[in-house]
């Protein structure tokens, strides 16, 4: 992964799996059996190390990123939710670029008492057909 790839364009979720509060939750882009939606959900990355989370609840908010490694294969950012929500990260880990799609592992730690891990599979918002790469 670069620098360059990940803020060339905005990104929306191709395919998801989680765990959350010990809940079991499952995403595919265009699926029937969806737990919940994460059609709306998008994240655009900017060079000077912010970004715009648009979520899938239909808010917007502003994070800061930055590359956890030389190797460009983790990353963390922090979306900047409004009182009483408040900050949250979000860590990407295992960061592989393939088909032009961007898939990893990721966990959430929130300012309240929710966690969320999971496993994640992101294409670009241009894309119109999911990219011949799924989850394992």
């Amino acid at each position: 992964m670069t620098t360059t790839i990940l803020t060339s364009t905005a990104w929306k979720t191709q395919e998801s799996r989680w765990i959350r509060n010990n809940i079991y939750g499952y995403y595919l882009r265009g699926g029937s059996g969806n737990m919940e939606s994460l059609d709306i959900q998008t994240l655009t990355f900017r060079a000077d190390g912010t970004g715009t989370h648009y979520n899938a609840d239909g808010y917007t908010v502003q994070f800061n990123w930055e590359w956890l490694n030389n190797q460009k294969t983790s990353l963390k950012y922090t979306d900047h939710y409004p009182a009483p929500t408040g900050d949250h990260g979000v860590v990407w880990e295992h960061i592989v670029y393939k088909n032009g799609a961007i898939k990893f592992g990721e966990y959430v730690s929130q300012s309240t008492t929710q966690k969320v891990a999971g496993y994640s599979i992101w294409i670009p918002v241009s894309f119109n057909q999911n990219v011949n790469l799924r989850l394992d």
